[in-house]
């Protein structure tokens, strides 16, 4: 298990009521257990590090910062 932050950012952390929070996780899919089912992450759009996850098994390592947003959306 890695020890990781998980930011989250816009609605989403209005939403959860949590600006960060610190966690263990093997991959991305193991931080949404953080949220219990409320926020999803087909519902998301996720960065380790500042680079795009496009994969939920993405291993993760010690001191990796997780962000996790809502996609863009309007018109």
């Amino acid at each position: 298990m890695a020890k990781v932050t998980v930011k989250l950012f816009g609605v989403l952390r209005l939403d959860a009521g949590i600006a960060s929070e610190q966690t263990e996780a093997r991959n991305i899919e193991e931080v949404y257990d953080i949220f219990n089912g409320n926020i999803t992450y087909k519902d998301t759009l996720v960065y380790i590090n500042g680079e795009r996850c496009k994969k939920k098994k993405t291993p993760l390592n010690d001191g990796d910062e997780i962000w996790i947003m809502s996609p863009a959306s309007g018109g």
